[in-house]
């Protein structure tokens, strides 16, 4: 993983992420800060 992490990334791209990673990395945040839910889904669940 590190070898593909030091793969200089394309054009546009801040990095090169091995599979997986981007989804850990939106886990840890979600963890941490909570889901984001429209606010018809929040008065739906509110409502029950």
């Amino acid at each position: 993983m590190e070898e593909l992490r030091q793969v200089p990334p394309a054009p546009g791209f801040d990095r090169v992420y091995v599979p997986g990673e981007i989804e850990q990395l939106h886990e840890e945040r979600n963890l941490q800060n909570g889901i984001t839910i429209a606010q018809p889904v929040y008065e739906f669940l509110k409502s029950r």
